[in-house]
Order: C-alpha cells, then structure tokens, then sequence
C-alpha cells in the first residue's frame, strides 16, 4: 500500500509537470526537460556539473586505452602469431570493432538496470550478470565465427588460403571473444554496481570503460590464444585449435537457452542483431574513405582512431542516458513521452537549447572534448617524426572535431527516440549505430580537414612519416566493422 501510494504521488506530479509545461510554452516539450528522473519509486536530481565531475576522468582514460591498444598491437604485430598467420591481421580491425559494440551495448543496458533500482541485491547483481555473460558470450562467439570466416575470405585477395591457418584464426578469435566477453562483463558490471553506490550515475562512467579497456583486453587475448596454440598448429594437423573452435561452437546453444529465458535479455537475443551487423557495414564507409585519403596524406592515418574513438565514446554516454531516462520515466516501449512526437526530437535546436539537462549534458559533452582533443593532438606531434606542428592545425582540427559531435549529438537524439517509438529498445541498438556512424563522419571530416588545410595553408599538413606505434592504432581503428 505504501509503495503504491508513492508511486501514485509520482504519476500526479509527472502530470502536474506535463501540464506546467504544455500552458509555459504552448506547444510540444518533453516532460522529463526538468532535472528530475524518476524511478517509480523516488526522484534523483543530477545537475550538468555533476556530470561533467564524474564523466572527465572515463572521457581521458578512454582516449589513453586508445593510445594504449595501438601501442601493443606495434608490438604484437611482430611476435611469431602475427608473422606466421598474415591472416591475423586482417581479423584484428573487424573483431575489435564488433567486439565494441557489444560491450557498449552492454554497459548500457546494465546502466538502465541500476538506475530503474533493479540492482540493488546481491541476488538481483548475480542473476542479472549471469543471464548477461550468457548473453554477450553467445553474441560474441557467433559474431567471431562469422568475422572470421570473412576475414579469411578476404584475406585470399593477398594470400593464398591455407587451412591450417584458417583453423588457427577462427579458433584464437572465438577464444579471445569467449574469455574477453567473460572477464569485460564482469569488470563492467563491478563498475555499474560500484559506481551507483558512491552515488555516480552508472551512464557517465560505464561506457567509456568499457570502450577504453575493451580494445586492449581483447587483442591481449587474442594474441595470448594465438600464441599458444600456434605451437600446436602444424603443416600436418591443427587438431588442437579446431577442437577449441567446436568445443565453443557446441556450448553456443546452452548459452542461448539461458539468455532466452529471461525477459531483460531476450529481446536482445533474438532481435539486436541488425544493429550489429548495420554497424558493420556503415563502417565500412569510412574505412573505404580512409583507405584513399591516407593514399593523398599519410600523416591523416594517426589522428584517425582519436576522432573516431572519442566521438565514439562521447555520444555512447549520451545515448546510454537518454536510453535510461526514458526506461525510468514509466513510459512504455512504443510510445514517446507525452506531448512529443517524432517530429519534436527532429528539431536540431532542441539538442542543445532545450530547458532540460539532456540539453546542458549535451553542452557540457560538446564543449568538453576540446581540451581532450587539444590535449591527444599535441601528444600525437610530439611522438611524430619530421612533423612541423602548427596551431593552425590543431585549431583546424578542434573544430572538425567539433562539428562531428555536434553532428552526431543531433543523430543520438533522432536515433534512441525513432527507435523507441518504432518499439526498438534503444539500449540494445543505439550504440552499433552511432559508434560506426562516428567511424564514418569522423573519417570523411579528417579527409575533408586534409584537403581544406592543403588547398588554404599547406603548411600546416607538412606530417610526412610517423613514429610506428601511433601509426599502429590505425591498424586497429580502420572500422567498426568488417
């Protein structure tokens, strides 16, 4: 009874907010434009300060881990497992893209589950994150079968196919996807779980972890499973690494059975594929892109994991709160907040100017990532060789950077509210969607930044050879996809 009488308290004051708004303005405005989220059961109030304390050290962390990728892939990529296996390579870009994905996908999903209070027990911690290992783990073992098999494919353009190296690529990608997927899930949750008690709100942090460590957690097991079962992998046989790779493939169906028999993760199972795969192929644009400018600028491959990953990662964390806020809000899946409609979130204007925090977290992500970009751009000169740095340059390339987030702070509004009226949940499918569309725009805007600099100060494009291990992180950062 009590429970019940609190939240009738809370259905009336959603109303009462629903009609201020609708006699103030005089047209269409999001309720929940206050600063106020509701739970069902009590209200949390979060100010744009807030967020910006408890977003800029994951913001940072994030643009290190990318850093921090490329500089262990340089070195891999001279070990025995890269050398003897060409074909590793070219899995590397589409395993850690896909891979992304799905952890970020994830962290917003267990994001959503905090905030709506359904993690509070012991109980409810551990249920929840064994239904979401089961998940992420059939996910990601189908998802690194399936890359794969067309990386293998691909790769035949440059090699002739060997089947033991087929074998030995297939099985070390479906290996490092099952542990990393296990090791990643448990260090995220860890995060959501520890993050809600100190009173952080789970989608300012959750995110850029998961893609900060991600990378790195799975190209370290990649290469550690490659490398081990290399030894195993002869001329004669691969018997070994091919019983690893059934031996995954047959415990797939008992994953899913577990993932299916729970609602919170159903739907993902059997609907949040395409999302994926879309990904997928939106970022094979920008890696068609990137693939002709570096033939015009070589010096355009190292900044191109750094605006791609941070305007990645910056519009993930807006997107997981927009995903939450319309979870807790009470309004059921198919239908937008009152008194909107598609056409409302449509409106440019209403990113940044609307009276509500989504608006001022908007500024808050937009404005941030200056100094961040100021900060990896000059870190990038520094480490080039025969790199002439220019402020003209760095000015130039903030403000690219700049209209890419804007860009896409605009497409995440558009994005999570048409895939919630059209009954999507956007918690499962967002994030694929914006990430490889910043892989995309990011990659054109570098390109169109190179040629604009040539054609008006072709003095400030003088960046001719690169020190190796920053040059590496484009090996990794091709794509989001295949």
């Amino acid at each position: 009874m009590h429970q019940n009488s609190e939240a009738d308290e809370i259905v009336q004051h959603r109303n009462a907010v629903n009609i201020a708004n609708i006699s103030e303005t005089g047209s269409e405005q999001d309720p929940r434009d206050n600063e106020t989220k509701f739970d069902g059961m009590k209200a949390h109030i979060e100010t744009w300060w807030t967020f910006f304390g408890q977003s800029s050290l994951p913001f940072f962390i994030s643009g290190i881990g990318l850093i921090a990728a490329g500089l262990f892939f340089e070195r891999a990529q001279h070990w025995a497992f890269f050398t003897n296996i060409p074909e590793a390579v070219v899995i590397v870009p589409a395993l850690l893209g896909l891979k992304g994905n799905l952890e970020t996908t994830y962290a917003s999903r267990l994001s959503t589950l905090s905030n709506k209070g359904e993690l509070e027990t012991n109980d409810e911690i551990l249920w929840t994150l064994a239904y979401n290992i089961c998940l992420i783990e059939a996910q990601a073992i189908v998802m690194s079968f399936l890359v794969s098999i067309i990386s293998v494919a691909l790769s035949l353009i440059h090699y002739n196919f060997e089947l033991r190296h087929a074998i030995l690529v297939t099985a070390s990608a479906m290996s490092a996807a099952a542990i990393a997927s296990i090791l990643l899930a448990c260090l995220i949750a860890a995060v959501v779980v520890l993050s809600s008690k100190c009173g952080i709100n789970p989608d300012n942090v959750s995110s850029p972890i998961a893609a900060s460590i991600g990378d790195l957690i799975t190209l370290a097991v990649l290469v550690g499973a490659g490398s081990l079962m290399l030894p195993t992998c002869t001329e004669q046989q691969c018997l070994f690494s091919l019983a690893i790779a059934v031996g995954i493939i047959l415990v797939t169906p008992m994953l899913s059975y577990f993932a299916i028999s729970t609602e919170n993760t159903k739907g993902v199972l059997l609907y949040g594929w395409w999302s994926i795969v879309a990904g997928a192929l939106i970022g094979c644009g920008g890696g068609l892109i990137l693939q002709k400018a570096v033939i015009v600028f070589p010096g355009l491959a190292v900044f191109h994991p750094l605006i791609t990953g941070l305007g990645g990662n910056r519009v993930s964390v807006q997107s997981s709160r927009q995903c939450t806020s319309l979870h807790i809000c009470g309004y059921p899946l198919g239908t937008l907040p009152d008194h909107t409609s598609v056409s409302t979130y449509l409106n440019p204007f209403r990113v940044f100017c609307a009276p509500g925090l989504d608006s001022k977290v908007a500024i808050v992500i937009l404005f941030g990532a200056a100094p961040f970009n100021m900060f990896f751009v000059i870190l990038i000169f520094l480490t080039a060789k025969n790199a002439h740095f220019t402020w003209t340059f760095v000015g130039a390339y903030i403000l690219f950077a700049f209209v890419q987030l804007a860009i896409l702070l605009y497409l995440c509004q558009v994005i999570v509210h048409i895939l919630w009226e059209i009954g999507c949940d956007p918690d499962h499918s967002s994030a694929p969607l914006l990430t490889a569309t910043s892989d995309l725009l990011g990659t054109a805007l570098l390109y169109t930044l190179f040629l604009f600099l040539q054609r008006f100060a072709p003095y400030a494009v003088c960046i001719q050879i690169l020190d190796e291990p920053l040059l590496a992180t484009t090996s990794i950062n091709f794509t989001s996809g295949i």
